[in-house]
């Protein structure tokens, strides 16, 4: 038995389903990660739902029915709120958003909600559209803070020239026999953006070789503690942009 209910919600990818309709991945604040049809929105200019609502990391509130123990959801209507202003027309913020969006498919796969990390999600969204500031270590940031809700934090400080051992999530000064390891000074660089928040990781120092080094660290972390990471396509192009 199908219920209506409302929920906040974040859409995550969309997939064409046929020649009229789309399958969207959306995360709800309500129900977690879900399938929805949306019928018509390819080609009906009477749909209640537009394309441009369906952007990646748009900010929803939803009225859709819910049925447990079906993959695929169907959605009455949505409504952008908050709207945003600059993530799809800033190409910088642009690609860091395909990135976000691909970096959620593969990290948030249970069917539960977590309002917690909801919000987290939603309110870096709204902080990078809103942003003025350069969003260079964005990225890197939002993995390190993302990793506190998956349960796999970086533990402990980063004294002198420690490393950051990626298999036991620590930062350490014993190096012997590590395969997989965060070197100084990226360590460093991982360190004080964890200790950072959204309104002053951009004060940070860094550069481009730095930035990408460590944002190709963090992924293979993100590997080594979550199965279904796979490749990150996105990171080619936001490597791109960022340069």
């Amino acid at each position: 038995m199908s219920m209506l209910f409302s929920s906040k919600a974040i859409i995550i990818r969309t997939v064409k389903y046929s020649e009229t309709s789309v399958i969207a991945k959306l995360y709800t604040r309500q129900f977690g990660m879900q399938s929805y049809m949306i019928r018509g929105v390819r080609t009906s200019k009477n749909s209640p739902v537009k394309p441009a609502q369906l952007l990646y990391l748009n900010l929803l509130e939803i009225v859709a029915y819910h049925k447990q123990n079906t993959e695929l959801q169907n959605i009455k209507e949505i409504r952008c709120t908050p709207p945003l202003s600059t993530l799809h027309t800033d190409f910088i913020k642009t690609a860091i958003a395909m990135f976000m969006a691909e970096l959620l498919h593969k990290c948030i796969v249970e069917e539960e909600p977590n309002e917690v990390l909801f919000d987290f999600v939603q309110e870096c969204i709204i902080q990078l559209d809103e942003t003025t500031t350069n969003t260079a270590l964005f990225p890197a940031w939002f993995m390190i803070h993302l990793s506190r809700y998956l349960g796999f934090e970086p533990k402990g400080e980063a004294e002198k020239e420690e490393v950051f051992d990626m298999e036991e999530g620590i930062f350490t000064q014993d190096k012997a026999g590590l395969l997989n390891v965060i070197p100084y000074p990226l360590s460093r660089l991982l360190f004080r953006l964890k200790l950072s928040n959204q309104s002053n990781y951009h004060l940070i120092a860094s550069d481009y070789t730095q930035r990408n080094l460590l944002l190709e660290h963090l992924i293979t972390y993100f590997k080594l503690h979550h199965l279904n990471i796979g490749e990150i396509k996105s990171h080619r192009v936001l490597r791109e942009v960022l340069g």
